[in-house]
């Protein structure tokens, strides 16, 4: 029982969970590096997950304890977040406890741990949002197709919406954030592949990721193949700047309503504006 825990308590329980985590996620991929095929690995739960636990004052204690950066626990160990909506939510008559002895949740408690855990992935580069829309079949179907999408297999994909916004009044109380600052440098490729790598800062950390993008193939697909680097191969493939390129700086603000996922895009640089909504 949790309930009676001090900040400090809770931040310590944490804190170990957090590191078995750590532990058990280096230990298969230290195995799948040994492997002569390609190797998928699929975590069903993953660092950030404990912020749905905490109060902000014992994640903030955790994380200045431990030495650790929100950029190493949630942008660096992963390539991709997938949030399956729990069945609370949107499909209420298939939520129960009796199938699963560790599940003790109210649909209520179900639904407000759920929200408090998607909100702990926010900023990720990668997310995307399983909601109960459709059948349990097609929600798994939905998984495999973002998956698919993450290691560059042919896969139908959803077109990704664009709008220009004019102005953003009071943001609203309800509705939490994370901004976040990125630079993205365009490499110079005479493929015919248009290759860049976005530094993505926040909280004193930093992220580094390389991005090539295929040509269009006779039926109009197009393949995005994304990997997390370091910071030193970054320096080095900034080298290869496409010199009739300029870096684009932005800030973006991430957030979710009803189950989206949205990006909102301050340019700064080259040209400031215009402000640019993703989903």
């Amino acid at each position: 029982n949790t309930y009676s825990f001090t900040d400090d308590n809770v931040s310590v329980l944490q804190s170990q969970i957090i590191k078995a985590q750590m532990d058990l996620e280096d230990v298969f991929n230290t195995l799948a590096s040994q492997s002569t095929r390609p190797v998928i690995i699929i975590s069903d739960r993953g660092c950030m997950d404990s912020k749905a636990y905490m109060s902000e004052h014992s994640w903030e204690i955790m994380l200045d304890a431990e030495g650790w950066k929100v950029s190493d626990l949630r942008d660096n160990r992963y390539d991709a977040v997938v949030h399956m909506v729990t069945a609370a939510s949107g499909a209420e008559q298939f939520y129960t406890t009796q199938n699963n002895a560790a599940r003790s949740s109210t649909p209520e408690r179900a639904r407000l741990l759920d929200s408090k855990t998607l909100y702990s992935w926010i900023g990720h580069r990668n997310l995307t949002i399983i909601d109960n829309s459709g059948t349990f079949d097609e929600k798994i179907q939905n998984v495999i197709k973002t998956i698919y999408g993450v290691i560059g297999l042919p896969s139908p994909s959803s077109e990704e919406k664009r709008y220009i916004v004019s102005e953003i009044g009071d943001w609203p109380e309800d509705i939490k954030y994370e901004e976040i600052e990125i630079e993205t440098t365009f490499l110079f490729n005479d493929q015919g592949y248009e290759t860049r790598i976005y530094k993505r800062k926040q909280f004193g950390g930093s992220n580094y990721t390389y991005s090539v993008k295929t040509p269009e193939d006779d039926i109009n697909n197009v393949v995005i193949l994304e990997r997390n680097i370091s910071g030193r191969e970054y320096s080095s493939l900034s080298k290869q700047k496409d010199p009739n390129s300029m870096t684009i700086r932005k800030t973006i603000r991430c957030f979710t309503h009803n189950k989206h996922y949205y990006t909102l895009n301050y340019f700064k640089s080259p040209i400031k504006g215009p402000i640019v909504l993703e989903y």
